[in-house]
């Protein structure tokens, strides 16, 4: 096991230069670890690292390293999605969203309100739907978002 974590640093370190992307301590902590999150939290634990930190590792090692790299960057943070993705020796996909910025969603309940739908639970679940639906398509602007939000007021009425 202590060998294979070592071969892990040294493809993490492998993917860091590929990716020109700064190598960073708690990333290299976690290549260490085993990919288990209760591990990782117990370890942030006990070198008492802060919050942000045990947050980090804990998401480095519970990652799986698969999916499309600007969803893990939207939904985990983008320094969460570098880590995982180098962890998992995707360095081109790290490189890529390394000036990659969140967009944010392009609607919001009130609007979905004024559209119609009534107010309540299922304006939370119809913009969850909308946003998964949106993240999936690539972030489309126009058009391509006013069709999905079409969808999700035909699937929410």
């Amino acid at each position: 096991a202590g060998a294979d974590r070592l071969a892990d640093l040294e493809g993490l370190i492998a993917a860091e230069r590929e990716a020109d992307i700064t190598p960073d301590p708690l990333r290299r902590l976690a290549s260490l670890l085993p990919r288990d999150t209760a591990v990782a939290e117990n370890i942030a634990g006990r070198l008492r690292l802060s919050n942000k930190a045990r947050k980090r590792l804990a998401c480095a090692a519970g990652a799986d390293g698969t999916g499309v790299a600007t969803e893990m960057a939207y939904r985990l943070g983008k320094e969460d999605a570098i880590d995982v993705l180098l962890l998992a020796g995707r360095s081109a996909d790290a490189k890529a969203i390394a000036d990659w910025h969140r967009p944010r969603l392009p609607i919001s309940g009130g609007v979905l309100i004024k559209r119609g739908l009534a107010e309540g639970p299922v304006v939370a679940r119809t913009l969850k739907a909308i946003e998964d639906s949106w993240i999936a398509a690539g972030f489309p602007a126009g058009d391509g978002f006013q069709q999905i939000v079409e969808t999700a007021l035909r699937e929410a009425g």
